[in-house]
């Protein structure tokens, strides 16, 4: 750069401080001119942090060809990037202060980056690798979008597409690693020591293919091979004690709502209404029930088959095959005896189903045995 940063950084701020003061908690001067990897073309970013969510004012000039921004991340952005739920963390992890408005200001700061340099503890890699699922279905629409363009031969729009997916999986790849990345570096992600196998080659075959199928096939395949990487970490990660708390015993008595969903749909004899039905509750009570005997956590990433496939006295997969063949009759006797079979499941394991017959019972439960 042929200007000076330190005294555009001074004249630009100075200026918005000018007209904004009463407004600005912060500005902050932040990415590669801070990092020390600014290239040809790299601008100079600066932001303010507005003391309302409200406000928005920006200051966009250039000088010299060089870009200068200033413009408006609200503390929700910032305690959003502190628990890398926005993939812009490396604007809290490198970062100078141009302004402080007090000290509570700057205290509030230095809380956040604290808290994000502490996501790469292992007690974080838990709630970290539930946020990488999140990122993980975030691909899906670029994908979508990707496999349209190819359908109609956009090549540009594919080439778009296939950008915004790459950009998602990677902030899936950063979470997983519990380590913040600049996305749009190729080689800050392939530093990551949890990639899929052959991710370098699969990226870059993308980056340069300009054959719409090929870059569909590139693309799922990547996604499945990230999806393998997340279900391992998941089976390593996600294991807690076998637990029939409150929240689990609570569960049971929704579950057996749900099965009554799937007896009336299955009555009405609608196939639309027994595959939603049947679906959805076959799911949660995998979910639920199988996280409460097992152990396993689960997530809504996860198929129905991934969930915990068999759970002794439920007839589950009899009760799937009767809403695949769109059995109907079938369908309500199998949920009947689930129906049945859920409350003696948490009864032998002297835990309450929090079933009752009468009011009285409810009444005794509630006096004696609710832990609410």
């Amino acid at each position: 750069m042929n200007i000076s940063i330190d005294k555009t950084i001074s004249l630009m701020s100075s200026a918005f401080l000018e007209r904004y003061g009463n407004k600005v908690d912060l500005i902050l001067h932040f990415g590669s001119s801070v990092r020390g990897t600014a290239r040809d073309f790299s601008d100079i970013d600066l932001c303010w942090v507005p003391d309302s969510e409200e406000d928005w004012q920006a200051m966009t000039v250039e000088v010299d060809g060089v870009l200068i921004d200033l413009f408006a991340i609200h503390w929700s952005n910032l305690e959003a990037m502190a628990t890398m739920e926005d993939g812009r963390s490396l604007v809290l992890k490198h970062l100078n202060v141009v302004y402080a408005r007090d000290d509570s200001a700057r205290a509030r700061l230095e809380g956040l980056r604290k808290k994000l340099s502490e996501l790469s503890s292992p007690l974080e890699r838990k709630a970290l690798l539930e946020k990488a699922f999140g990122a993980f279905q975030q691909a899906a629409y670029p994908l979508y979008l990707l496999q349209r363009a190819a359908a109609r031969k956009e090549i540009l729009d594919a080439v778009a597409a296939g950008a915004r997916f790459t950009s998602c999986l990677a902030q899936c790849l950063a979470l997983i690693n519990q380590c913040p990345i600049d996305t749009r570096r190729e080689a800050d992600l392939l530093a990551l020591p949890k990639l899929p196998k052959n991710y370098a080659q699969s990226l870059s075959a993308l980056a340069e293919s300009r054959e719409p199928q090929n870059m569909v096939q590139l693309s799922q395949d990547m996604m499945e091979e990230i999806r393998l990487l997340l279900l391992r970490e998941q089976a390593e990660v996600c294991v807690e004690e076998p637990l029939l708390d409150q929240a689990k015993v609570d569960s049971c008595a929704e579950e057996r709502n749900g099965l009554g969903h799937i007896i009336r749909e299955a009555r009405a004899q609608d196939a639309a209404g027994l595959c939603r039905e049947g679906c959805g509750n076959l799911w949660e009570i995998r979910y639920h029930v199988g996280q409460a005997f097992t152990g396993r956590w689960f997530h809504d990433f996860n198929s129905i088959s991934e969930l915990t496939a068999q759970i002794p006295g439920l007839p589950l997969t009899e009760l799937a095959t009767a809403i695949e063949d769109k059995n109907y009759q079938e369908a309500e006797r199998f949920s009947r005896k689930t129906m049945d079979a859920i409350p003696r499941l948490y009864e032998e394991r002297g835990a309450s189903s929090g079933v009752f017959s009468t009011l009285e019972e409810l009444a005794s439960w509630i006096k004696e045995g609710w832990k609410g």
